[in-house]
């Protein structure tokens, strides 16, 4: 698919048309798919969540777009990063809200992961494969705001491999990587948690 075809596409999906909508889908939807199902470890996957995750996205950036948010694209890098993103961002949630439905069945106790006394260490994993602390609808969403100020892809999928019990030798397996730049990882994550905690009181 050449540049040039994706960026006559843009006018139209902004424009609600149906045509340029449908190729847009059709030229994205599969990598975006590939793209979640990396980061839906099967301990966070059911069947078809990678496809649920994917055209949620897909759907997000077409009404976004449609609503003049991203005036800014240009040609199909530019259309292929902010995919990303949205996919991204959509698959960490899902990740998150499933650890937090197991744990704390979803109902809301007022708790906090980032309450004194270092819940979120337990969530970045100082326990044991599994003790995590997203426990609820509220914690998962400060587990989420938080993960969206790292910037780092590698910290945050070392961060939800961990909130859905995988060890640090899981961990690194998944990410082709050391172990011990997983224990890095993770020593960073701590160090970062807790300041975001301590600027968020």
């Amino acid at each position: 698919m050449s540049d040039d075809e994706i960026t006559q596409w843009l006018p139209g999906l902004r424009d609600g048309d149906q045509e340029a909508v449908e190729r847009i889908v059709s030229r994205y939807l599969e990598p975006v798919v590939r793209l979640v199902h990396r980061r839906l470890v099967p301990k966070a996957r059911r069947g078809g969540d990678e496809e649920d995750v994917a055209l949620s996205a897909m759907h997000s950036f077409i009404w976004r777009a449609q609503d003049g948010q991203f005036d800014q694209l240009r040609n199909r890098d530019d259309v292929w990063r902010l995919l990303v993103a949205i996919a991204t961002r959509k698959a960490a949630s899902h990740v998150v809200r499933e650890a937090a439905q197991k744990r704390g069945g979803g109902s809301v106790r007022g708790e906090s992961v980032f309450a004194a006394g270092g819940g979120f260490d337990r969530f970045v994993g100082d326990g044991a494969a599994g003790e995590t602390d997203v426990e609820t609808r509220e914690s998962a969403d400060q587990v989420l705001a938080f993960l969206d100020t790292l910037g780092d892809p590698t910290m945050v999928d070392v961060a939800l491999y961990k909130s859905v019990g995988l060890s640090n030798a899981e961990i690194a397996k998944h990410l082709d990587c050391a172990t011990k730049t997983v224990e890095r990882k993770l020593k960073r994550l701590r160090e970062k948690a807790r300041q975001w905690a301590e600027s968020n009181t």
